[in-house]
C-alpha cells in the first residue's frame, strides 16, 4: 500500500491547504470478499478508517486524534471485487464545534464505485469527552469544507420509532473486535449488517445506500440483538445491548 497526496508529497510545507486532500492505493484480497467475491461492507469500513487515520497522521496537526465516528453514509454504486485496485480518495467536508465531517471515495480503474460520508468527533486525550477542533486543525482542513457545517445528529430512529422488529439475530463480540482504543471497533457494525443481509446483497447487487449510527458504545461480555425492520425500499436494523439501543442501521435499494 502506498500513500500520497493529489498535490506533491515531496513538499509538505508547500501544500496548500484549501485543495488538502489525501489518496492511497489499497487492493480487495481474500479477507475482504464474501464467497461471491464482492468486497464485504465490514472490510469497506477498515478501509474507510485507514483513510482517515493515514490522513490525519500525515498533516501538519499536532492533535491527531482520538477520534470516534458518530455516523457513516455509504451510497454505493458497485462494490469492489477480488483483486481490485482501490483508488482512495479522502478529504474534509465539513466541521462543527468538536467534530468535522470526511468524504470519502473509492474507485477502480477510475470510475467511483462508492461514496462514504462520515462524521467524526475529536476526543479529549482520555478518549472520553469531545474537545473544541484547535485552531491548526482549522488552518489545515477547514478551508477544504468550504464552510459547510456538518451535524452530529442522529436521524435513523425517527423511521424505525414505530416499526415492529420481523427477525432478530443473536451475536457475540470477539476480543478481535476490540481495536486500539478498546473500544468495539466500527467496522464489526458494518458486520452485523453483513450477517442480516449479506446473502441478499449478493443474490442482487444492484446499487444501494447504507448508514450506520453510532449512539453508545457496544460491550465486550455482553450478547448484541440485532433486530430486523422492514422498510419501503429495505430494512432498518437496531443493535441492543442489555436492553439498551447501542446502535441502529439502514440499508436502501436505490
Amino acid at each position: 500500500m502506498t500513500s500520497h497526496h493529489l498535490h506533491d508529497h515531496e513538499s509538505n510545507t508547500k501544500l496548500n491547504p484549501p485543495a488538502r486532500s489525501f489518496e492511497y492505493r489499497s487492493r480487495v484480497l481474500l479477507s475482504d470478499t464474501t464467497p461471491s467475491g464482492r468486497m464485504r461492507l465490514d472490510a469497506v469500513s477498515r478501509v474507510l478508517q485507514d483513510a482517515a487515520t493515514l490522513d490525519v497522521q500525515d498533516a501538519p496537526v499536532f492533535q491527531k486524534g482520538p477520534w470516534v465516528v458518530r455516523w457513516l453514509q455509504v451510497d454505493v454504486t458497485e462494490l469492489p471485487t477480488y483483486l481490485d485496485v482501490l483508488e482512495v480518495d479522502t478529504r474534509c467536508t465539513g466541521t462543527g464545534r468538536a467534530w468535522a465531517e470526511r468524504t470519502t471515495l473509492l474507485k477502480v480503474g477510475g470510475s467511483i464505485r462508492l461514496v462514504a460520508v462520515a462524521n467524526w468527533v475529536l476526543l479529549d486525550p482520555s478518549g472520553i469527552t469531545p474537545t473544541r477542533l484547535p485552531q491548526e486543525f482549522m488552518e489545515v482542513y477547514g478551508p477544504s469544507a468550504q464552510g459547510k457545517i456538518s451535524s452530529p445528529k442522529l436521524t435513523i430512529s425517527r423511521e424505525l420509532v414505530d416499526l415492529e422488529i420481523e427477525t432478530e439475530n443473536t451475536m457475540s463480540i470477539r476480543f478481535s473486535d476490540l481495536d486500539i482504543m478498546g473500544h468495539v471497533n466500527n467496522a464489526v457494525y458494518a458486520e452485523f449488517i453483513e450477517e442480516v443481509a449479506g446473502s441478499e446483497l449478493d443474490d442482487s447487487p444492484i446499487a444501494f445506500s447504507y448508514r450506520i449510527e453510532f449512539s453508545d458504545q457496544l460491550e465486550f461480555g455482553s450478547p448484541i440483538t440485532v433486530g430486523r425492520k422492514s422498510l419501503p425500499h429495505g430494512m432498518g436494523l437496531e443493535y441492543q445491548q442489555q436492553g439498551v439501543i447501542k446502535a441502529r442501521a439502514t440499508l436502501s435499494r436505490h
